[in-house]
């Protein structure tokens, strides 16, 4: 009888990361092609990624919450904006929600609170807003294009007469800049402490018009002692510290590839953004495409970014291979740790709007939920739930041959967890799965699977599972 070849190997199975751009037939068993609601923390897979309800905070400390308003039955957000404001020696900062039906709410954060309705202004459109010190008093500065610019003082808003409706707009040396809505060719400022002044003069208020390449305005961001504007397609920097005749201007960067508005966000001493091309990061001077794969995002005019805590976020839309009867704005929110460079994927999840808050000793990202009638608030977190479901969480690695057509054998299955775990070994298209406890120890199941293409996919609802290591004994012929 003719003897059989056999090599017999120990694989350790993942977990160093996402791969999208490598085919899963000669993909590393260390990468895996498809991932959701695992994080991957130094070699260590975890089901911390989540979404919890919102929450406030005690004025002491960040550590004593509660638990912020929900919102009434069919109410259903445009936007959450933060206003900055101190009464009387007191961190008094307030959430505005401005709703798909045209109206305003608030609340507060440093107290229990409820909503409270907003006298006009009244706008389907989507407003932009920014908080601001006027006249020694703490205010919240609105606009868009129907209701122009408003000034809201924490009980009334007071429309600007001749002041322009933006679509972005920032402080900037203490004067207001703001993208035209309607005309995104211009950028207005104000006249310098006074954001009802808009007579165009060349000691007051002025504009800025672009007649290029670079497509529409989009966005105002002071950074580092200028201006940004961001364009579809490049990026100014605007110097512009007091007198407007020393005004400066200068394009430090242009693409073909567009630049999406709601994705850019300040991230300590840069700007981070997403294009066509992927995510990149802005320093004032250089840009860079960060090294890291994402999913291709559909819609990305949906997509918003926010930045926390040496992460970046993305909620947007990509294929999950979810039941398509679900209609989502942004179906996932995509976690990247830019210290540990990984990519963790939460998903299918709904994912309307991203907003940072940052109010003096808390910083949290505000996320807007709902595909239903009414949408609910809540903040992105470390519990491995979306609100109080558990998440499922998902690993899979390569599918494939791993570069022979000889036949494999899969003999055991060897795994750290400390939670209750599935895994499923698929071999030529056919699916065995074995079930795993939480343990303190390792665990060892017999499998003695045989097959020429083999894949592995580990599944868990524990809400905060943590798998430590994933080895595979496996005999070739």
């Amino acid at each position: 009888m003719k003897r059989i070849k056999t090599s017999s190997s120990k694989l350790k199975v993942g977990f160093k990361g996402i791969v999208y751009s490598v085919d899963e037939d000669v993909l590393g068993v260390e990468y895996s092609p498809e991932t959701y609601n695992f994080t991957f923390r130094a070699g260590v897979l975890k089901g911390d990624v989540g979404v919890s309800e919102a929450s406030g905070y005690n004025r002491d400390s960040v550590l004593i919450r509660h638990a912020l308003p929900r919102l009434g039955s069919g109410v259903k957000i445009n936007d959450v904006f933060v206003y900055h404001r101190m009464t009387d020696g007191e961190y008094d900062d307030r959430l505005i929600v401005q709703t798909t039906d045209g109206n305003f709410f608030n609340t507060k954060i440093f107290e229990e609170d409820i909503w409270h309705a907003m006298p006009y202004p009244y706008t389907k459109e989507r407003v932009c807003g920014v908080s601001y010190n006027y006249e020694g008093n703490d205010v919240f500065l609105m606009s868009s294009n129907d209701i122009g610019l408003m000034i809201y003082d924490g009980e009334q808003a007071t429309k600007v007469e001749g002041g322009p409706g933006f679509s972005s707009i920032a402080i900037h040396y203490e004067r207001v800049f703001g993208v035209e809505s309607g005309k995104e060719n211009q950028v207005w400022f104000s006249s310098t402490l006074d954001p009802t002044n808009w007579t165009v003069s060349g000691d007051s208020a002025g504009y800025v018009t672009f007649q290029d390449e670079c497509g529409d305005c989009i966005k105002v961001v002071s950074f580092l002692g200028y201006l940004y504007i961001f364009r579809e397609h490049g990026i100014y920097r605007l110097t512009a510290y007091g007198d407007q005749e020393e005004f400066s201007l200068k394009k430090v960067f242009t693409d073909t590839g567009r630049i999406y508005k709601d994705t850019i966000v300040l991230a300590g001493d840069r700007i981070l953004f997403y294009t066509d091309e992927g995510i990149h990061a802005f320093d004032g001077y250089n840009l860079a495409k960060l090294n890291v794969e994402i999913p291709k995002i559909f819609t990305p005019y949906t997509a918003v970014g926010a930045y926390l805590e040496n992460k970046y976020y993305l909620a947007c839309k990509i294929d999950t291979h979810e039941d398509y009867d679900v209609v989502r704005t942004n179906n996932c929110i995509l976690e990247y740790d830019l210290k540990e460079k990984s990519l963790s994927v939460l998903a299918p999840i709904d994912a309307i709007r991203l907003t940072p808050m940052a109010v003096h000793h808390a910083t949290d990202v505000l996320v807007v939920s709902g595909t239903g009638e009414t949408h609910r608030l809540g903040m992105i977190d470390n519990k491995g739930k979306f609100f109080s479901e558990n998440t499922v969480k998902k690993y899979r690695s390569p599918y494939g041959d791993m570069g022979t057509a000889r036949v494999k054998i899969v003999r055991e299955l060897l795994i750290d967890t400390d939670h209750p775990v599935t895994v499923i070994v698929t071999l030529d298209g056919q699916d065995y799965t074995y079930n795993f406890e939480g343990s303190s120890r390792g665990q060892k199941v017999f499998v003695d699977r045989a097959g020429h293409k083999v894949g592995f996919t580990l599944t868990t609802s524990s809400a905060n599972a943590k798998v430590s290591s994933f080895i595979v004994k496996i005999d070739t012929l």
